[in-house]
């Protein structure tokens, strides 16, 4: 099975396991993501599947961070990230629009910079960096869960170019 299909499964696992044993409530439930939890951690699909955290900073900014993990030939590109076993680290600040407890989505823009790091097994391990501008929608589920999605224009350094990443995933807050 191609690695793109079992993280993208597993992804859809944990939401539906966190859906499964979420408490059911007869109305709708205020979140407290982002406003009494300040902090959120998750599992991330896309360019560079892993880990994510989010730190809230105030209500309107946050700090994104994530690590990734090469699965295989997924996003492989012989000019800016060619397979082998790839890692990965983002850093991004980003501004949400302004959230209530009773607010279910959210948008965010952001400003960071991505890291790849890769070990091709005899040869060098190489680095790359790319800085980022993330564009996302955020979805708020019961008191502690977050749903979001982003596309995020990139631009290389060295070789120098203008690419877009792309990512789906779910936060618990804690």
């Amino acid at each position: 099975m191609n690695r793109t299909v079992q993280s993208n499964i597993l992804l859809i696992g944990a939401v539906g396991v966190a859906f499964t044993f979420a408490p059911r409530t007869a109305g709708a439930e205020p979140t407290e993501a982002g406003i009494q939890r300040s902090v959120g951690v998750g599992l991330v699909a896309g360019s560079a599947p892993g880990l994510t955290a989010k730190i809230w900073t105030n209500p309107t900014g946050a700090v994104d961070l994530a690590l990734g993990f090469g699965l295989g030939t997924f996003a492989c590109s012989e000019r800016f990230n060619p397979c082998g076993r790839r890692t990965s680290v983002s850093a991004n600040y980003l501004w949400q629009t302004e959230r209530r407890k009773i607010d279910r989505i959210s948008f965010h823009l952001g400003l960071g910079a991505r890291f790849w790091f890769w070990n091709y097994g005899a040869g060098p391990t190489d680095l790359r960096v790319a800085g980022r501008v993330p564009l996302g929608l955020d979805a708020y589920a019961f008191r502690w869960l977050e749903v979001y999605g982003e596309l995020a224009p990139s631009l290389a350094v060295r070789p120098s170019f203008l690419f877009v990443e792309g990512a789906v995933g779910a936060r618990i807050y804690l």
